[in-house]
C-alpha cells in the first residue's frame, strides 16, 4: 500500500547521503502495478536497491523477516496491520505510517517509530536519528517491539475472551 510513498521515501534517503540500503518489497500484486512501481524505481535511481518477492509464501515471509532489521509501511489505512505485529514479532525495527491501526499496535511500546511517509524529510530524519542512537538503542526498540507483538498472540487473545465469558456468566 502506497508503495509509490517508499520509493520516494528511500530515493530521498539516498540523495540525502545514505546510498547503503536495500528495500525489499514483499506482498501480492492484485492490482497488476509491480511493472509501474519497477518503472519508478529506474526513474529515482534506486533500481538498484529494490528487491522484489511477490507473492512469498509463508516460509519465504518468515524468512523475509528474519533477513531485515527494519519493518517499513507507508499504508494510509490498516484496520488491524497483521504485517506489522509479524514483523515486530520477528523483532524487526518498525518505521510506519502513522495511522490508527498502526498507532494501537505500537502503543506507548517504544516498538517502533510512526511517520508520515507524504514528508520524504520526516523520513530521512527519522532514519538519520536510528542511525545516530547506535546498537543499544536500536535493539531496546527491536525488543520492545517483540514484547509487543506478544499481546496479540492467539493465546493471549484466547485467554482474554475466555476471562470476558468468565466475567458475564459470572465465573
Amino acid at each position: 500500500k502506497r508503495i509509490d510513498k517508499l520509493l520516494e521515501a528511500f530515493a530521498a534517503l539516498k540523495k540525502s547521503g545514505f546510498p547503503d540500503f536495500t528495500l525489499t518489497i514483499a506482498g501480492n500484486d492484485w492490482e497488476g502495478l509491480l511493472k509501474g512501481y519497477m518503472n519508478k524505481g529506474i526513474m529515482l535511481g534506486i533500481d538498484n536497491k529494490i528487491n522484489y518477492a511477490i507473492d512469498p509464501s509463508d516460509e519465504e515471509t518468515k524468512a523475509l523477516y528474519a533477513g531485515h532489521e527494519f519493518f517499513v509501511s507507508a499504508s494510509e489505512y490498516e484496520g488491524f496491520g497483521i504485517s506489522l505485529v509479524e514483523a515486530m514479532a520477528s523483532s524487526c525495527f518498525p518505521i510506519v505510517q502513522e495511522n490508527e491501526g498502526f498507532r494501537n499496535i505500537i502503543g506507548d511500546s517504544e516498538g517502533g517509530i510512526l511517520i508520515d511517509f507524504a514528508d520524504k524529510e520526516d523520513f530521512v530524519k527519522s532514519v538519520r536519528k536510528i542511525i545516530e542512537w547506535g546498537g543499544m538503542r536500536k535493539m531496546h526498540v527491536r525488543k520492545n517491539a517483540a514484547e509487543r507483538a506478544k499481546d496479540f498472540s492467539w493465546g493471549k487473545k484466547i485467554n482474554e475472551i475466555e476471562g470476558i465469558y468468565g466475567d458475564i456468566v459470572g465465573h
